[in-house]
């Protein structure tokens, strides 16, 4: 335990120091570091640490997985211009209700095909893979590379595709679930979509904006104190997401309409530094899942699938987004040239999102296959997406100055 305390320490203290050096010259980012780190310090390589002390290994991953992305949804969420989802509502929409259903049945598709899975639990794999990470999407739209090559139109749409299509991607694993465990299609419409969905977006506003509106009341008395105000962000994230989910309903989604709403309700200049502040108690949430991750590589199983998982990988890694996104881009407002639904089409990473619904599948259903196929997906694009967003940012960022010229 105190190894692994002093892996993940050492992890935070050195990417910390240098990640703009390793962006700018070796093209890798935290995640991809951290990941490294476990393997080398887990059970596999050098065995000074092993996070099963914690108790089950899966479950350990599930916690620290539904933690992080809870904190990055929260961080995408402030992140956003104030109202983008309703002054872009046709660009969500089409995100979120046409790319997201097709990102679905394409991995589905795929898994049933490459890896020959029974219909339910091609889908339950497809559903597990669909969302574009918040995590990892968020080391490609921060920073100078990304703000100097890439327009905020672009980076927004991404921010806003990954942080609501992880909280909608649960009762899509949910449905997927249900399918396989062959249970009432009507209980799972009411729990995951009625409650799940509406009831997490009626309690996330609410929070969000209560917050917002007292935050707003104690500041014109002058009764906060800045370092309070600052945690704001991380306190309601850990709020909505408890209350959501002690009362049966989407914590995810929770989180993200209450950071909305909180956005809405406080002063431009507070929502700023809440963001910041966000931003970086994310990059602390974001490393320590990516070092237990490396320390517990499922490798013997990623082995035991052998040539259809490499081929899955590949599969799912070209088609699960790409086509989906040059086909549509025409009806995506914020597109306005091929070379954005390039971008964005390659920039759908799969991440910590897929990890917690893989976890999540394998708690409720056993399929150990699932797991392994879901997770190998994680590791082939962390290592891809880490090492092609540096150069397809500046090559993104050469073609705008062309069409400029």
């Amino acid at each position: 335990m105190n190894i692994l305390i002093c892996t993940i320490g050492f992890t935070l203290l050195f990417v910390g120091l240098s990640v703009g050096l390793l962006k700018r010259v070796l093209c890798i980012n935290g995640p991809f570091v951290a990941f490294w780190i476990g393997v080398a310090t887990g059970p596999v390589a050098l065995g000074w640490a092993d996070p099963t002390v914690l108790g089950d290994p899966v479950r350990v991953l599930e916690r620290v997985a539904w933690l992080t992305l809870a904190a990055a949804i929260m961080e995408g969420a402030l992140r956003l211009p104030d109202q983008y989802v309703r002054n872009h509502a046709r660009t969500v929409a089409m995100l979120l209700g046409v790319v997201m259903p097709l990102m679905w049945l394409t991995g589905s598709g795929l898994s049933l095909a490459v890896l020959g899975l029974p219909l339910a639990s091609a889908l339950l794999l497809g559903a597990v893979v669909t969302p574009t990470d918040p995590v990892i999407s968020s080391t490609l739209v921060t920073g100078i590379e990304a703000e100097t090559h890439i327009p905020g139109r672009l980076r927004h749409a991404l921010t806003a595709e990954s942080t609501a299509n992880d909280s909608l991607g649960y009762p899509l694993v949910m449905l997927a679930v249900a399918l396989v465990g062959e249970a009432s299609l009507t209980a799972w419409g009411l729990q995951h979509v009625v409650w799940g969905v509406g009831g997490a977006a009626v309690i996330g506003v609410g929070l969000g904006w209560g917050t917002g509106k007292i935050l707003n009341v104690m500041r014109s008395h002058r009764d906060t104190e800045e370092a309070s105000v600052m945690t704001l962000g991380l306190s309601l994230a850990l709020l909505a997401l408890g209350t959501a989910k002690a009362a049966g309903s989407d914590g995810l989604l929770a989180v993200f309409t209450a950071g909305l709403a909180f956005r809405h309700t406080t002063a431009e200049d507070l929502a700023l530094r809440e963001e910041r502040m966000q931003e970086a108690v994310t990059r602390f949430f974001i490393l320590p899942v990516f070092v237990v991750f490396g320390m517990l590589a499922p490798w013997r199983e990623w082995t035991e699938l052998g040539w259809r998982g490499v081929g899955l990988v590949v599969a799912v890694l070209l088609l699960r987004r790409l086509p989906a996104l040059l086909m549509t881009g025409r009806w995506i407002p914020v597109f306005t040239a091929r070379a954005d639904a390039w971008l964005l089409g390659w920039f759908g990473p799969v991440g910590i999102a897929a990890l917690y619904y893989a976890c999540l599948a394998l708690r409720h259903t056993g399929q150990r296959q699932v797991w392994a196929a879901a997770t190998e997906i994680l590791f082939a694009s962390l290592c891809l997406h880490t090492v092609t967003a540096t150069p397809f940012t500046r090559w993104f960022g050469g073609a705008m100055e062309r069409r400029k010229v």
